[in-house]
């Protein structure tokens, strides 16, 4: 398919089984990106909680490539649920600043544009955006996810990411939410 075309959620099958730590499950064992996946689809609760608990408590060093157990769940394409019971504004909005989105990408098997993949600041909301479904989008806003969303280097918004990744039914969304914003 044509570059720009509309990417599939990623799965536990995508999402590898590398040894990429995430989040520590006991003293220095640490999930993979697929361990991780696999909780997502096995809707394993008391895990998830304490990776997203262990993340509030220690950010610095609870995540994978700078992004949050949330953001991870809301590229999967069965994480609307991590959203709903663990969002909240403050987690719908952390942004990722210390990494781009390439290392990401580069363990995911994604394909997005460089421009995309080197720059920063994204938010649950965003990586939502151009990999998850359109439910955790909605999840995501109802939750208080910001969508006046711009990139570190200020070259991507929300509906940018989206016309990207050639998703209509998000495209809307966003355009929805944006004259709701500012009627």
């Amino acid at each position: 398919e044509p570059d720009g075309s509309r990417t599939t959620p990623p799965t536990a099958a995508t999402m590898g089984n590398s040894g990429s730590a995430l989040v520590p499950y006991q003293d220095d064992e640490w999930y993979s990106l697929g361990e991780f996946a696999v909780i997502i689809e096995e809707r394993a609760e008391a895990k998830m909680k304490h990776a997203i608990e262990q993340a509030d408590a220690f950010p610095e060093r609870c995540h994978f490539h700078g992004f949050t157990p949330l953001g991870i769940a809301s590229m999967h394409s069965q994480g609307t649920w991590v959203i709903e019971m663990f969002g909240n504004e403050e987690r719908c909005n952390i942004e990722n600043r210390e990494y781009s989105l390439k290392p990401l990408a580069d363990e995911l098997s994604l394909t997005v544009d460089d421009d995309i993949l080197n720059d920063k600041g994204y938010t649950p909301i965003a990586l939502a955006v151009m990999f998850g479904p359109i439910q955790s989008v909605k999840r995501l806003i109802e939750q208080g996810a910001r969508t006046e969303f711009l990139t570190m280097a200020g070259n991507f918004s929300l509906q940018q990411l989206a016309f990207f990744r050639n998703d209509e039914e998000i495209c809307a969304l966003l355009k929805d939410e944006e004259n709701t914003d500012h009627a």
